[in-house]
């Protein structure tokens, strides 16, 4: 058994009930790119960079395309800090998110994007 497979028993959900799941969140706008985050963050966490970074993506265009520039920071920010942690470039992805929030005034969360930078 896989550690995915271990995650999904945790969760109690089965493979296929993620994905039925994912399908009905679909149809309710930008609620399902929490979901998207959410599976983004658990495939990155597994080690499953190729999933997580689709999921990141899917999360990320949805917040754009609902104009929800707060979610899109937040998106672009924990997508760059997760692949800090596999040791891959995430600059574009901070600066994203430093320069989303710096647009609507949340100062403090732009500046933890500037310190992750100078990192």
């Amino acid at each position: 058994m896989g550690v995915r497979d271990v995650a999904h028993q945790r969760l109690g959900l089965e493979r296929d009930q993620h994905d039925a799941l994912a399908n009905q969140l679909a149809s309710f706008g930008a609620v399902a790119a929490e979901f998207w985050l959410a599976s983004a963050l658990y495939h990155a966490a597994v080690g499953d960079r190729p999933s997580s970074e689709a999921l990141f993506r899917k999360a990320l265009d949805l917040n754009v395309r609902y104009s929800l520039p707060w979610d899109e920071a937040e998106v672009a920010y924990k997508w760059g800090l997760s692949l800090s942690e596999q040791g891959a470039e995430r600059d574009d992805l901070l600066k994203i998110a430093e320069n989303r929030w710096q647009a609507i005034g949340a100062h403090d969360y732009a500046a933890r994007c500037t310190k992750e930078l100078a990192r």
